[in-house]
């Protein structure tokens, strides 16, 4: 989702949200809680419910959470019983940079 989306966006709206769990990252269906600024990026707190990947018919949930995270690991749901709508991609991560000082130090 891109930071001029978030204009649409209020508290109680189905999202998927991208989380990494057990070295794996995947798109879990999620409930925004709260929308605030956080240096100058827009930042999202989120209810989310991580399911085993059994396939049967009493799926119970095996992890609830919230995370705070930026709006690019965000996307819009649109509510159907089969969850059709899930994200097929995966979102680029931050670009983690070192300070230049630090660089010309030996350590």
């Amino acid at each position: 989702m891109e930071a001029s989306e978030i204009n649409g966006l209020i508290c109680g709206s189905s999202v998927w949200i991208w989380m990494v769990r057990s070295a794996e990252g995947q798109w879990w269906p999620g409930t925004i809680q709260s929308i605030g600024g956080m240096e100058g990026a827009p930042s999202i707190t989120v209810r989310f419910e991580c399911h085993s990947l059994r396939r049967t018919k009493s799926r119970s949930t095996t992890f609830v959470g919230i995370s705070t995270t930026h709006i690019r690991y965000l996307e819009r749901r649109v509510m159907s019983g089969k969850e059709l709508d899930r994200p097929k991609y995966v979102p680029s991560p931050l670009s983690v940079t070192c300070e230049p000082s630090l660089l010309e130090h030996d350590l």
